[in-house]
C-alpha cells in the first residue's frame, strides 16, 4: 500500500507532469538502449506496437480492458516505481484503481481488469525493454505478460481486441508504449 507521503509526492508530480506533456514528449528514452522508459506518475496513453494507434482502453460496464480510441480520460494510465523492479499502473478512472491481473485466474487468456489497489503481486508489473517498448510481465506469474488478444494472429491489436493475460512470444500485441 502506498503511504500517504508518496501518495502527496505522487499527486505533485502528478501535476507536474500533467503540465509539463504541454512542452515535453510522454515517454523518456534511455539513452544506452533507446527503449522507452515507464513514466513515474503524469498520465499517458498505453499504446501496442501497432500501425493503428490504438490504446488500451477501459469500459466500465462491463468491466473489462479493449483496445480503443486513444482520447479518453478513463484510457490514461500513470506507472508508480515500486523500488523493487516492479510498476503499479494506476487507472486514470477513480481514486485507488490499479491495473490487476484477476488471481483465480492466472493462465494464458485469464482476465486484466482494473481494480481498488492493494499492492498485492497480481497488481505488480515488471517491465522487459524490448524494441523500443515495453512487454509488461506481471508479478503473481512471470511468465504471463499483459496481452491484447489477437485470436492468436501475429498481427497488430486491432480495435476491440480484448485485453488479457498470454505467455510471452513478443508480438507486437504484447509491446507497449507509452
Amino acid at each position: 500500500m502506498m503511504s500517504s507521503k508518496k501518495r502527496l509526492v505522487g499527486m505533485a508530480g502528478a501535476a507536474a507532469a500533467a503540465l509539463l506533456a504541454t512542452v515535453a514528449p510522454a515517454t523518456s528514452a534511455s539513452a544506452s538502449t533507446g527503449s522507452v522508459q515507464p513514466q513515474a506518475y503524469g498520465w499517458h496513453y498505453m499504446k501496442t506496437e501497432s500501425p493503428n494507434s490504438l490504446c488500451l482502453s477501459y469500459v466500465p460496464s462491463p468491466q473489462q480492458l479493449t483496445m480503443g480510441s486513444c482520447g479518453a480520460t478513463q484510457n490514461q494510465w500513470s506507472t508508480y516505481n515500486n523500488g523493487d523492479g516492479s510498476f503499479t499502473i494506476y487507472a486514470n478512472v477513480s481514486v485507488n484503481a490499479c491495473l490487476d491481473a484477476d488471481a483465480t485466474n492466472m493462465r494464458a487468456g485469464g482476465r486484466v481488469q482494473v481494480w481498488a489497489c492493494n499492492g498485492q503481486p497480481q497488481q505488480k508489473w515488471f517491465p522487459e525493454y524490448i524494441y523500443g517498448g515495453i512487454i509488461w510481465h506481471n508479478g503473481l506469474n512471470r511468465g504471463l505478460v499483459l496481452d491484447a488478444n489477437n485470436d492468436g494472429v501475429q498481427s497488430p491489436a486491432t480495435w476491440g481486441d480484448r485485453v488479457q493475460l498470454w505467455t510471452r512470444n513478443a508480438w507486437q500485441n504484447q509491446i507497449w508504449n507509452n
